[in-house]
């Protein structure tokens, strides 16, 4: 799965960075400088991402799940309600 995730990333930096140098290039910068300027983009860009995936963990941190309802054990709990407490006569 971390593959993927690097994977996806790759996928989707590259065309970034590629796409601003070619921009920069288009604009009259040297093309060495065109390229560093699209790698610093893609790495704010990933700087970004990063503080945004801490942040959403750190929130769901916070957040209180609560677990799938289990039919058969609250019928059973109820069962054990409505016959009400035993007699000790």
């Amino acid at each position: 799965m971390q593959q993927i995730g690097a994977l996806l990333g790759l996928a989707t930096l590259v065309p970034l960075t590629l796409r601003h140098a070619d921009g920069r290039v288009a604009d009259g910068i040297l093309p060495r400088s065109a390229q560093t300027d699209g790698h610093a983009l893609a790495l704010r860009a990933v700087g970004v991402l990063g503080a945004a995936a801490v942040l959403v963990l750190l929130l769901m941190d916070k957040v209180a799940f609560f677990r799938p309802r289990d039919a058969v054990a609250e019928a059973a709990h109820q069962a054990a309600a409505d016959a009400g407490p035993a007699n000790s006569s």
